[in-house]
């Protein structure tokens, strides 16, 4: 992904399942879908359904924006050096 897509992905406006997850793994990680599940609903205040997130999850790992490790997932190391210096400014917010 481009660093365009990445700021149209995380755009505020756009409210979505990815957003969400890519913000809270910005700011703690590792998280299980569970967790994730749970922290969507509670902070963000989305409706959203575990299976809902499993499949965001899995969207994310196939564009290697998250990587699954022993205790759940976390922001994919390499896909954080690529983007650190818009990230650091987008986990101010």
């Amino acid at each position: 992904m481009t660093t365009e897509e990445n700021l149209r992905l995380l755009s505020p406006k756009t409210g979505n399942v990815k957003n969400a997850i890519i913000q809270k793994l910005s700011k703690q990680w590792p998280l299980t879908i569970k967790q994730l599940n749970q922290i969507l609903k509670r902070e963000y205040g989305l409706e959203v359904t575990y299976q809902a997130v499993h499949k965001a999850i899995i969207l994310l790992k196939d564009d290697k924006i998250v990587e699954k490790v022993k205790q759940g997932y976390q922001l994919s190391q390499e896909w954080s050096k690529e983007n650190s210096s818009w990230l650091s400014e987008f986990g101010k917010n």
